[in-house]
């Protein structure tokens, strides 16, 4: 249990590798950001408690949540920066949503082009992070470039 623990980062796409882990992956109101891990999908012995809910997790929620159908109970993803449409794959859930997932987020609109957030996890578009955003991938492209030329 580490929600309400103040983390601050990306969710390790490891987790997804706790796929005997049958009930209460809970990181909720912490302060991670970016997008949830596709990986997450593996945790398909979840019965009850997934929760990810009051972060500042941002961008699309991945279709392979629906693969937590045993999931009964507890899916928590709300109060968060999450955008674009649903994803018809969480209809397989057998325990519905215990809180409306739209609350708090963006679902059913577009997605900003940036869906980057700062290193406080709010939008890059409205706190300049754009700028940094824009300079970190010419910063990766250039590093890549420097690695095949050496």
């Amino acid at each position: 249990w580490l929600e309400s623990n103040s983390l601050s980062s990306t969710i390790p796409t490891q987790l997804g590798q706790l796929d005997q882990m049958s009930y209460d992956f809970d990181l909720s109101t912490n302060s991670l950001f970016s997008a949830i891990p596709t990986q997450l999908g593996h945790l398909g012995q979840m019965s009850s408690g997934f929760r990810l809910n009051a972060n500042s997790l941002s961008s699309m929620i991945p279709t392979q949540l629906g693969l937590l159908v045993q999931l009964s109970s507890s899916f928590h993803l709300d109060s968060n920066l999450l955008c674009g449409d649903l994803p018809t794959e969480l209809a397989n859930l057998p325990g519905g949503f215990d809180r409306p997932i739209t609350e708090g987020n963006s679902i059913g609109s577009p997605c900003l082009p940036s869906s980057v957030v700062d290193d406080d996890g709010r939008d890059a578009t409205q706190t300049g992070g754009m700028v940094w955003a824009v300079g970190g991938i010419a910063f990766t492209i250039m590093v890549l470039l420097l690695g095949v030329l050496v």
